[in-house]
């Protein structure tokens, strides 16, 4: 996320499922204390304790997640009538994102010694870390 890779890191899929269930964030020392904040307070398991949401409906409430400190100084409203510095064109680009995921995947099959992604969208009864991480409500990307 800020630092270039996610706070549940670790070097294989079941430790990574490991760090989100047992909720283990590995946070640099070198983050300010209000990136550390908000980082806790989007990544709580509980959808209901988390900042933004509205435990009631589940809605998304913006504007407490933009007072939180860390971003102090940030102008959302002149933001939102910027228009972004680069415009890539989109056309091809998800099919050269699908494709490049593809042969991931196909690499990733043909090594045995390799254990399943429990990230794959194919999580079934068998496979109880998957639902494990649909019912935590979380989002890996």
């Amino acid at each position: 996320m800020l630092v270039g890779k996610t706070p549940f890191h670790a070097n294989f899929d079941i430790e990574v499922f490991e760090r989100i269930r047992e909720r283990k964030l590995v946070i640099p020392n070198e983050l300010e204390p209000e990136a550390v904040d908000i980082v806790d307070k989007l990544l709580q398991l509980d959808p209901q304790m988390r900042i933004g949401c509205n435990s009631e409906d589940f809605t998304i409430d913006f504007s407490e997640i933009k007072a939180h400190p860390f971003f102090k100084g940030i102008n959302f409203e002149s933001m939102e009538n910027t228009s972004a510095p680069i415009n890539p064109p989109l056309k091809n680009h998800f099919d050269e994102i699908k494709q490049k995921m593809e042969k991931k995947e196909e690499k990733a099959a043909t090594k045995k010694h390799l254990q399943p992604s429990i990230f794959s969208a194919s999580a079934s009864s068998d496979r109880p870390e998957a639902e494990a991480i649909a019912a935590a409500d979380l989002i890996i990307e």
